[in-house]
């Protein structure tokens, strides 16, 4: 089983998704001063935007389709300098719709925010592709290369019964879909490392598990499963073959922002 996750790159502090034309997005990752007193806010963007809780920290992160955009006119029959032009026209518009949005954020949240610095969004990516990394060991995350050869350079999957291991680290997913207010619900989840990903009115939490063997795997997720049991108006679905995990490690990878709601 290859992962093929869509790779980006960082001109710090936002990510660029697969191509800077009408083929990628670009996203921007932020942080609260102090973890967000509601999240009631986020149904009032209207935007693709993902909330991660992650070592009982807030981040948050907004997306764009690029098509929205790019210049009206093909790339393929460009002059490099008009190409060039293109890109540039690209970012700038795609810039000014984050930033707004970021204003937007500090407004509805009534609380203060910074975008993610280059170290912070390396540590979350470096944590959900292997959360047992000795991260006082690694490299500097240097822009000029993408997220997968800074953070995935080599790797190694094998299919586990409980999921599928990376590098040494077991990881499995659990899908949830909640019809309790976000707040509750992710306050239930208060621990655990988790991704929500949220457009208008769809919502869908994907809880990620990781140990260095499956016996921990299957306790994590007996522990998950009883809490999800307990929360009224609650449903999920437990990743069972490589595949169904393979996708959720994907999607919810941090900044990635996909809009993937499904049922259960």
């Amino acid at each position: 089983m290859k992962l093929n996750p869509t790779d980006a790159y960082l001109i710090s502090p936002y990510i660029i998704w697969g191509e800077l034309d009408y083929r990628g997005r670009v996203s921007l990752g932020v942080k609260p001063k102090e973890n967000f007193k509601s999240l009631d806010f986020l149904s009032k963007l209207q935007t693709p935007c993902q909330y991660i809780r992650c070592k009982n920290k807030d981040y948050l992160f907004i997306s764009f389709p690029l098509a929205d955009f790019t210049p009206d006119c093909s790339i393929f029959n460009l002059t490099d300098l008009e190409l060039k032009e293109f890109y540039q026209k690209t970012y700038q518009n795609s810039q000014d719709a984050i930033l707004k949005t970021y204003y937007r954020i500090k407004h509805l949240s009534g609380q203060e925010i910074d975008s993610l610095k280059t170290e912070e969004l390396a540590e979350l990516w470096h944590y959900h592709f292997n959360p047992l990394t000795d991260f006082s060991t690694l490299p500097e995350f240097n822009p000029a290369d993408s997220l997968l050869t800074n953070c995935l350079p080599g790797y190694t999957v094998r299919n586990q019964t409980s999921g599928f291991e990376l590098n040494g680290c077991i990881h499995h997913f659990i899908k949830v879909l909640s019809f309790c207010k976000l707040n509750d619900i992710t306050r239930a989840l208060e621990g655990y490392f988790f991704s929500t990903s949220l457009y208008a009115d769809k919502c869908e939490i994907i809880i990620h598990i990781s140990a260095e063997n499956s016996s921990l795997i299957n306790q994590r997720s007996l522990e998950v499963k009883e809490l999800l049991h307990s929360i009224p108006k609650t449903d999920y679905y437990e990743a069972n073959e490589i595949g169904e995990n393979v996708n959720l490690f994907e999607v919810a990878i941090p900044g990635w922002c996909s809009i993937h709601g499904s049922t259960l």
